[in-house]
């Protein structure tokens, strides 16, 4: 509307009554005010949930405003700085991050503008830059990504597309390239796919029309197709799937009920179902109502959708954070109020971080490299709170 404010005051002068004409220029005033602030607000930037994602002996953290930040071990420069080799407490790394996935020694992010970057070991092929260099800065390598997971030497990109692009150690077929020929170039292995998980020697990925599909390493029943045999290329397992992890060497899965179900090794007590068992080729059900969860190194962690935290497995670190080192073959429940639970696949890793509802990063378990971000290098069998940069 063309019509200034001081116009409008004048008319509203001349043809209104006088209570009318006190309640109008009131109106007025506001109006005013709100357009003087509207001239210097500056467009709504998006929040985003606090992120966490560990490798071997590192640990990424995005804050919600898309700061990144590492600590742990930093000697190839997975941390996404030069120097220190060894970073105490977290320290920021770069600016403008949505996603991050860490591997053993490396590191993936995906940047505000679907960009990917890469950054620290590379001995095996793991950052797919097409070399075997180690970068101890942000690498760019493609466009147009928006989802990205890694495990000890390997990684893998899910574009915008659906197309899903791999590269690294590859001894087990884990990357389905259809061979076992490790590469150092992301190459496409798979399309219409929307989610992925990568474990120490095998894969999951759910597609489009919520199949799930599996390659890899499968001594312990872990691709859970009914055998033991190992697979170089992507295969069916099942339908109606709508979440995956990939863990060491077994696999949980969520339907479409929220229900989650389990496959592979369960020798630590993994499926918490109160026995041991070394291998189960077929997926079974293992718990209902569940909100999300997370496949580690030899156990197992689930939210329920009342937010409360049912841990199970392989313990000899603290890491289910139960107070002891001893395993559980039994889901515990153990916390309220918990929105995301971050173990590892990694073979490598006994660390596990918790993020609740009002934001609070945890953590317990091994904190070897200073990778649980507490200051220290001393383990921990209890969740403690972490210290969040400013």
């Amino acid at each position: 509307m063309k019509l200034q404010i001081h116009e409008l005051k004048n008319l509203i002068t001349k043809k209104m009554s006088k209570n009318l004409k006190t309640i109008a220029l009131i109106a007025i005033v506001i109006l005013a005010v709100s357009c003087k602030k509207d001239k210097n607000v500056n467009p709504t930037i998006a929040v985003q949930d606090l992120q966490v994602s560990q490798g071997d002996n590192h640990s990424m953290l995005i804050l919600p405003d898309g700061r990144l930040f590492g600590v742990g071990l930093n000697s190839a420069g997975q941390l996404g700085f030069s120097t220190p080799e060894l970073a105490q407490n977290f320290r920021f790394s770069v600016n403008n991050i949505k996603t991050v996935a860490a591997g053993g020694f490396h590191t993936l992010i995906i940047d505000k503008d679907n960009k990917l970057f890469v950054m620290g070991r590379n001995d095996k092929g793991q950052l797919g830059d097409n070399t075997t260099d180690l970068k101890k800065t942000p690498t760019f390598i493609m466009d147009n990504v928006k989802a990205v997971d890694a495990n000890t030497f390997h990684s893998f990109a899910l574009k915008s597309d659906g197309t899903l692009w791999a590269t690294g150690w590859n001894t087990s077929g884990q990357l389905g390239t259809g061979s076992d020929v490790s590469i150092i170039q992301f190459s496409q292995v798979l399309s219409n796919v929307k989610a992925i998980s990568a474990g120490a020697e095998h894969t999951l990925v759910i597609k489009n029309d919520n199949t799930l599909w599996a390659v890899g390493s499968n001594g312990f029943g872990q691709l859970g197709t009914g055998t033991t045999d190992q697979e170089l290329s992507f295969v069916q397992v099942t339908t109606d799937v709508k979440a995956i992890s990939a863990g060491s060497y077994h696999s949980l899965i969520m339907k479409n009920d929220n229900s989650v179900w389990a496959c592979g090794r369960n020798q630590f007590g993994e499926f918490g179902k109160g026995m041991y068992s070394t291998s189960n080729t077929v997926y079974e059900k293992i718990m209902d109502d569940v909100k999300s969860f997370d496949a580690g190194n030899g156990n197992s962690f689930l939210i329920k959708n009342n937010d409360s935290l049912f841990v199970a497995g392989y313990n000899a670190s603290g890491q289910l954070g139960v107070g002891d080192e001893r395993p559980r073959r039994s889901f515990v429940g153990l916390k309220d109020s918990v929105k995301t639970v971050i173990s590892s696949g990694s073979a490598n890793s006994a660390s596990t971080f918790i993020i609740t509802l009002s934001n609070k990063l945890m953590a317990t378990g091994l904190s070897t490299s200073y990778k649980l971000g507490t200051g220290t290098t001393t383990a921990t069998n209890n969740f403690t709170t972490i210290t969040l940069p400013n």
